[in-house]
């Protein structure tokens, strides 16, 4: 008959191997710190004014993991993608938002930053957030906290629930939106070394958008006050 305390070491022994086991499964997930970024534009000529194509549709390659924005040509939509999926956004008649999935071949952007990642890992969720500062520290204790230093080129989602959410559609007849008691996904890209060609946010280190599931509307994200939970999705490699 074993003793007590054989049976005891045997069960430390059974955990630690299992605590092992977990640890060098997690260890395969490797950040994609520096994710391919398929990058467009003409930063000069959109200063003056031109937002002619840089990119049309049919030389983008889309994934199931992409996700990217920008302006279209002649700022006739405000682009957003998440999972691959498109959405072009435009302010319609009265209170009206204008949503197409189907860019043409032709069709083309004056900006487009789309990031695609080989796979999406679930991270950590957040505490509330009562501003578009508040959001921008989360991130950027995120991105330190996987030590991705500042060659860091990384695209983000964070899903959660939005008391209200202030986001806008920058094109020629632009609008500002504030949506009330939404689910919302955040789509971003967040880099340190080279922010022009990325277009950050002036004074910060990513460039996001906002999908809005219910709605079915998307833009450029302004501000939000968000829920403590959030879930943080980060890049890895295979």
């Amino acid at each position: 008959m074993r003793s007590s305390s054989f049976n005891q070491l045997v069960s430390t022994s059974f955990l630690l191997l299992s605590i092992g086991a977990v640890t060098s499964v997690y260890a395969e997930d490797s950040y994609q710190c520096v994710t391919p970024v398929q990058s467009f534009s003409n930063a000069g000529a959109m200063a003056k004014g031109d937002f002619t194509a840089n990119i049309k549709w049919k030389e983008v390659t889309l994934k199931p993991t992409s996700l990217g924005f920008g302006p279209s040509e002649h700022h006739e939509y405000e682009i957003s993608i998440l999972d691959g999926k498109v959405y072009l956004t435009q302010p319609a008649t009265g209170d009206k938002v204008k949503v197409r999935h189907d860019p043409k071949p032709n069709e083309g952007a004056a900006m487009l930053q789309v990031a695609t990642p080989e796979a999406w890992v679930e991270y950590e969720s957040l505490g509330a957030m009562a501003n578009f500062d508040d959001y921008s520290l989360e991130i950027d204790q995120v991105i330190e906290d996987i030590e991705c230093g500042d060659a860091v080129l990384m695209p983000f989602k964070i899903k959660g629930h939005a008391t209200s959410v202030t986001w806008s559609m920058d094109t020629k007849e632009p609008r500002i939106v504030t949506s009330t008691d939404q689910e919302i996904v955040l789509v971003g890209l967040y880099n340190k070394s080279d922010k022009g060609r990325y277009f950050m946010v002036r004074g910060y280190n990513h460039h996001t958008h906002v999908i809005l599931p219910k709605l079915g509307q998307a833009g450029h994200f302004r501000t939000a006050v968000v829920d403590e939970g959030a879930m943080v999705y980060l890049p890895v490699k295979k």
